[in-house]
Formats: C-alpha cells, sequence, structure tokens
C-alpha cells in the first residue's frame, strides 16, 4: 500500500515483484528487485534480491537522480515521474477501486436480486431449473475435435480460422459458451499471458456441434491455443456460482 501513496506524491517505485507492483511494473515506471523465480532457499532468495538491489542503485538509479546538467534539475528521472503519475495513478488508487466494486460487483448484484425476484421469483425459478440441467447433464459434455485452417508458420497480422466439434447431450449451442483460449508457449509446454476468444455457433456438424472464430496473429513468437466449454446464463453472474469447465 505504501509503494502506491508513493506515486502522486512525486515518488517512484523499487521492489520485489509482489503484490501490486508485480501487475503494475513496468521498466518506464520504476524497478523490480530480482524477478519472479521463487528458489527454495529464503537464504539465496535474500543474497540474489540483495545483489539485484545494490546493482539496480548503483547502476541505474543514482545515476539517473544525481544526473543534473539541465538548470540543475535530474530531467530523465522527472520524465520517468510524470509517467508514473499519469499511467500508475488513475490504475493503483482508491477511486478506481471503489468504482470497480461499485458498476462490476454491487449494481449488478443488485439488479440481479431485481430480476430474480420479479414476477413471484419467476426468473430465479428459471435459473435453479437451469442450474440443475447442466449440473445432470454436463458429464455428457465433450470436445471431439478442434481443427485450424492452416498449419504452416504465420506471419504477424495473419488470420487463422478455428473450428471445434463439441456434444452438449441434452444441452443446447444457447446454453454453453465455447471459448479458444490463446497464449503464448512456456518452458513446460503450458499456455501463458492467455486470452479468452468466444467462439460462434456454425450448426450440426455429424451429430456434433461445430463453433467457429477467427485469431488475428498479433505477436510474434511460439503460440499455442486450446478450446473449453462454460456454462452461459444471463442469470449467472458469478462465474463460481455454477463452476463448471470443459478442456480441450
Amino acid at each position: 500500500t505504501s509503494g502506491m501513496k508513493v506515486i502522486p506524491n512525486g515518488g517512484l517505485n523499487l521492489s520485489i515483484l509482489d503484490g501490486w507492483w508485480d501487475e503494475g511494473f513496468d521498466p518506464s515506471l520504476g524497478w523490480a528487485i530480482g524477478d519472479r523465480s521463487e528458489p527454495y532457499d529464503e537464504g539465496q532468495q535474500d543474497w540474489m534480491d540483495s545483489k539485484s538491489l545494490y546493482a539496480l542503485l548503483e547502476n541505474e538509479i543514482a545515476p539517473r537522480f544525481y544526473h543534473r546538467v539541465d538548470n540543475g534539475l535530474p530531467i530523465a528521472w522527472l520524465q520517468m515521474v510524470k509517467a508514473s503519475i499519469k499511467t500508475l495513478a488513475p490504475q493503483f488508487s482508491t477511486s478506481r477501486m471503489v468504482a470497480d466494486y461499485a458498476t462490476k460487483f454491487y449494481m449488478p448484484a443488485a439488479q440481479g436480486f431485481t430480476t430474480l425476484q420479479a414476477d413471484s421469483l419467476k426468473a430465479a425459478q428459471e435459473a435453479m431449473a437451469y442450474k440443475k440441467r447442466v449440473v445432470a447433464e454436463w458429464g455428457n459434455v465433450r470436445i471431439d475435435n478442434v481443427t485450424h485452417s492452416d498449419g504452416k508458420i504465420q506471419t504477424v497480422g495473419d488470420e487463422l480460422c478455428f473450428s471445434a466439434d463439441v456434444a452438449l447431450g441434452a444441452l443446447t449451442p444457447e446454453d454453453v459458451l465455447v471459448e479458444a483460449v490463446v497464449g503464448k508457449i512456456g518452458p513446460n509446454r503450458d499456455l501463458i499471458d492467455t486470452r479468452a476468444i468466444p467462439m460462434t455457433y456454425a450448426g450440426l456438424n455429424n451429430n456434433a456441434h461445430k463453433f467457429e472464430t477467427k485469431i488475428k496473429c498479433e505477436f510474434p513468437g511460439y503460440r499455442g491455443y486450446t478450446v473449453r466449454v462454460l456454462p452461459k446464463n444471463e442469470a449467472i453472474v458469478v462465474a463460481h456460482e455454477l463452476p463448471l469447465v470443459r478442456w480441450e
């Protein structure tokens, strides 16, 4: 929290990548001590962090702060302070936090309550029936086949078409959300820095429901994807109300 208070007061952050700084860190806005690795030996971690800290102080922070050839002002330092205030202050603030709670959670919850209790709880009864139906049928949901349009190496800016054949049992395409999850391929061939892209229903394909989407290749490097199926219903405001997912 103290690191957040530094920002509007014209200070710069130097910290380990933990808490809010793990999300807010950018090399143009401050400095990170060490990285996200977590050695099993705490003593080794302290030693590594101390080396990182002293190297930053000596090679980056002190030179930037004490370089004052223009009217005695640390111009590069002040530019970094301004960038930090402009970028981080609106994002990491109590005002933004309260606004997010109100608009993303409290107001939708209040609206949901009003909707569910209307017409003698008709919407609530329909939501409960939907949940029971999905839970009963989820064992029959599976992803049978996933393909993409071109197996060649793609250049940045190209567009790939993805399709998935999904068995839904007694459920309908309107009961579910099918998404392509795209991300960078990590060292263990897991997906990192992912984003979920909704797929559109495209009709029946050999008794399976076909879903499609187009994905633009926006980033260089090795990228991968997988497909998942989630329940979808307007009455399910919070995903954990119905914690079900089926992966490829």
